[in-house]
């Protein structure tokens, strides 16, 4: 992505992926899950709030939601998704600060979020993942 044309990159690939969902979905799915690692965090909160396709659970990964997502706009839209946030005890990207910053973040505007955690550093981890997509 490049910063002159950042707004329009950001705006195609939102479009791309609801365009990749309808081509794959003979109808609407009837829960979608998406999760975003690292980077990726970022590209999976904007489409979450900004794209057509409905996400019913949103995990970040490795990484938080975009930081120019305005909370406070789209709180209600964010209240409505299972909000689940994962990193390592030892990712060097998702320090203490930065996981107590997001928190903040969501819970000054009442989004409720899961934090999990797992021994290791900047990786998808199996056995979390498996836990995660566990029926309950």
């Amino acid at each position: 992505m490049t910063r002159e044309a950042r707004e329009a990159e950001v705006s195609d690939y939102v479009d791309a992926l609801d365009a990749t969902v309808r081509h794959l979905a003979d109808d609407t799915p009837p829960s979608l899950h998406v999760l975003g690692f690292s980077q990726g965090a970022a590209t999976a909160s904007r489409w979450a709030l900004w794209g057509d396709t409905a996400v019913d659970r949103l995990v970040l990964w490795g990484g938080t939601p975009a930081y120019d997502l305005d909370l406070a706009e789209h709180a209600a839209s964010l209240r409505a998704l299972d909000l689940t946030l994962v990193a390592g005890t030892e990712d060097p990207y998702v320090t203490d600060d930065r996981w107590a910053a997001i928190r903040r973040r969501l819970q000054a505007h009442d989004i409720p979020v899961t934090t999990r955690t797992f021994e290791g550093g900047h990786r998808i981890d199996p056995a979390p993942l498996r836990a995660l997509v566990a029926p309950a």
